[in-house]
């Protein structure tokens, strides 16, 4: 029997046990995505490095991780042996599932896709931490990130939004006006320098947005592809800014280098996984997953930043926390 919560993918109730092991997979890649990536940006945080510098490191890292992997997979997929079937060659992984079709040109528009879009995203999001707390980012980026499903599944549908929806869009926007320190605003007064982090997170949340929503019209393309095109952004978007500093980092000390690297690999790892989520799972299903980001994001930074949170930042990110469970939990629904 099928659970009921599988209803919501129905392409695959024709085979229900792939359909569990996909479901699974999605659930543990996102939520390994949410714990990878927060921990490595508490380790970033911890190194005070500039976001370019980090955002230059990840690409690297990201890269020469992947790459490598591909370089294995090709390697192991020639020299696996062959099983002969109705007087046709066919290698042992071949055999155990039917590959899916894709083209050069898909690949190309994936890599495409990663170096405009995720690279935005990546760089943009690491430049917000210069000016935000790293739970702010979060909520910010994954906020617009948000709505900017919402208007892009209602245009995908060509129909208007469910009045939820309508509820659950305003409440993420007000929890964004909160978010945006509106104490200083009551006091007449302007925060530079907290303005322009909402802003880098907004701009990263819109980038994302398109990122992940074209990783969903190339899904057949090999998941090592779809995330290498995660990493490759972030190198050209950066190449500028660590040229006119030589390539030389910002901090010095040992231990902040190793907090710096740490921090970059963690969220390599985050950044595979999720790019792994999104073509497992519904966009609905992997951005409420993405919530315990927000959660650990605030957590992690007032046990070990000791940054602390104000009363407008709190109330803004249950708004934001809510307004996204009811509109994740409305379009299970929809879909049932």
């Amino acid at each position: 029997m099928i659970p009921h919560s599988f209803k919501c993918y129905p392409s695959l109730l024709a085979n229900s046990t792939k359909a569990q092991r996909r479901s699974y997979c999605a659930i543990i890649a996102n939520l390994f995505s949410s714990l990878f990536i927060s921990t490595g940006i508490l380790f970033i945080k911890k190194s005070h490095s500039m976001g370019s510098e980090i955002s230059f490191i990840v690409g690297i890292c990201g890269v020469l991780t992947t790459s490598s992997l591909i370089i294995k997979s090709v390697t192991r997929t020639k020299k696996s042996p062959k099983i002969v079937y109705d007087g046709v060659k066919k290698s042992t992984s071949e055999s155990q599932s039917i590959p899916k079709k894709f083209t050069n040109k898909d690949v190309a528009c994936t890599l495409l896709l990663g170096l405009i879009f995720c690279g935005a995203y990546t760089h943009f999001y690491f430049y917000s931490l210069n000016y935000i707390t790293m739970g702010d980012a979060f909520t910010v980026s994954l906020a617009i990130h948000f709505v900017c499903n919402i208007i892009l599944e209602s245009i995908a549908l060509k129909e208007l939004p469910h009045f939820l929806t309508l509820i659950s869009g305003l409440l993420g926007l007000i929890g964004l006006v909160l978010i945006c320190q509106p104490e200083n605003l009551l006091n007449f007064q302007f925060d530079a320098n907290y303005s322009t982090g909402v802003m880098f997170g907004v701009f990263s949340g819109v980038s994302g947005t398109i990122y992940y929503c074209g990783l969903q019209k190339y899904k057949n393309v090999p998941g090592l592809i779809s995330q290498l095109s995660y990493f490759v952004g972030p190198i050209l978007y950066c190449s500028y800014d660590m040229g006119v500093n030589e390539f030389q980092l910002s901090v010095c000390g040992v231990r902040l280098r190793i907090f710096a690297l740490c921090g970059c690999f963690m969220y390599v790892f985050g950044g595979m996984a999720s790019v792994q989520g999104s073509q497992l799972s519904l966009p609905s299903i992997a951005t409420l997953l993405k919530l315990f980001t927000i959660i650990l994001g605030y957590i992690l930074q007032i046990i070990f930043l000791s940054e602390t949170l104000s009363i407008f930042s709190t109330i803004g990110a249950c708004l934001i926390f809510t307004s996204i469970l009811l509109q994740s939990f409305l379009l299970i629904k929809i879909r049932q």
